[in-house]
């Protein structure tokens, strides 16, 4: 994907006279440890200084987007949900396995009902056409701050809570078991293999983001990626998931 997407930039927004390309080799020797020790403290200083506190803010935004509102009304009101379909199934409330499901619900409702939870049923429709519901978006979202945290995330949207990892058997069942409201299952081969290629190709990383303002002591650079790498794995999902609709899959 890279190759015809430098072809393109390079003949629009890059476009300009070619400078030939000079390196200067310097001369090779082995290091001296007091160099590597100052060099690794001033660049890891300087790195905490202005890409890490972009890091923790963006951070902190998703995690008070996926914490609040909070209310002891609507956790009342799960409780009493949860404590009915529990009794409806036959099971003991008085069993040591009803605190932990109960618990892993309400956190799934409170995410549900969260700033970020309302933003990604408010994004289903535009990532519909990908095959992403509600669920894998709010997961997209959640990521921003490091991408491995959507496995996390989708066990709390799943109702499995937040430990669950990428080799979870539950987390697996219960993505596979997932419906869409008119019964067909959530994700397939070619729905997976969408979400994929989206995280192959989006900028969704604040870190990396982070790297670029820091490079090149503007915002402009970070927006451009972050936008065009978006667009780009979204096209690309879009395209995958359709061709599977056009097959029959």
């Amino acid at each position: 994907v890279a190759i015809p997407i430098v072809w393109i930039l390079n003949r629009t927004m890059f476009k300009g006279t070619k400078l030939p390309f000079l390196l200067e080799l310097p001369p090779y020797q082995w290091p001296k440890w007091k160099d590597v020790w100052l060099a690794m403290y001033f660049r890891g200083k300087l790195f905490v200084k202005t890409a890490g506190t972009i890091i923790v803010f963006m951070s902190i935004v998703i995690w008070a987007l996926s914490f609040f509102p909070r209310s002891d009304e609507a956790r009342a009101q799960w409780k009493t949900q949860f404590a009915q379909s529990w009794s409806q199934e036959g099971k003991s409330t008085a069993s040591e396995e009803y605190s932990g499901a109960e618990a892993r619900f309400i956190d799934q409702e409170q995410l549900a009902s969260s700033y970020l939870g309302r933003f990604g049923k408010s994004l289903e429709p535009v990532f519909k056409p990908a095959g992403f519901d509600w669920r894998i978006t709010t997961g997209i979202l959640s990521a921003f701050p490091a991408r491995e945290t959507v496995v996390s995330s989708l066990g709390i949207i799943f109702n499995l809570g937040g430990d669950v990892d990428e080799g979870s058997s539950d987390l697996r069942t219960a993505i596979a078991a997932a419906k869409w409201p008119d019964g067909r299952p959530l994700l397939n081969l070619w729905t997976a293999f969408g979400l994929m290629i989206f995280f192959a190709l989006c900028c969704q990383c604040s870190a990396t983001l982070a790297a670029i303002k820091r490079e090149t002591n503007t915002w402009k650079w970070p927006v451009f990626v972050f936008t065009y790498m978006t667009l780009l794995a979204y096209l690309a999902a879009v395209a995958i998931n359709q061709i599977g609709l056009r097959l029959g899959n």
